[in-house]
């Protein structure tokens, strides 16, 4: 669908975060930016663990050898998108890194929308 629309931007979250980085790593220069927001934990990397290793964590903020930007959103307290994850991808892609603080969504208002604070 990307070269379809000529895409030159992609956002992806959990799964579809996992789907851009195979994206990067078959193609790395397919997108100008990319954001991944929530990368998922365990081995969802799947074939694309090794390629991620395999960078530097030494390089400007492009992955790899390509001109991509790279932010990667992460959530501390969220068991599965755990945010040494984002951490971790958001060095190995040479990215920034944007961590969310927990919240305590537990309280709804009457029509059943969450309330959300601060998690303590």
């Amino acid at each position: 669908m990307a070269d379809d629309y000529h895409a030159t931007q992609a956002v992806g979250m959990s799964r579809g975060a996992r789907a851009i980085l195979g994206v990067l790593a078959e193609e790395p220069g397919r997108f100008d930016r990319v954001a991944l927001i929530l990368p998922p934990g365990g081995t969802a990397a799947g074939r694309y663990r090794s390629w991620l290793e395999t960078l530097s964590t030494v390089k400007p903020a492009r992955v790899a050898t390509t001109s991509t930007d790279v932010l990667v959103v992460g959530q501390r307290g969220d068991q599965g998108h755990p945010a040494r994850v984002a951490e971790e991808w958001a060095d190995r892609l040479a990215g920034r890194l944007e961590l969310f603080h927990p919240v305590d969504c537990s309280r709804r208002t009457s029509n059943g929308f969450a309330l959300c604070s601060p998690r303590s």
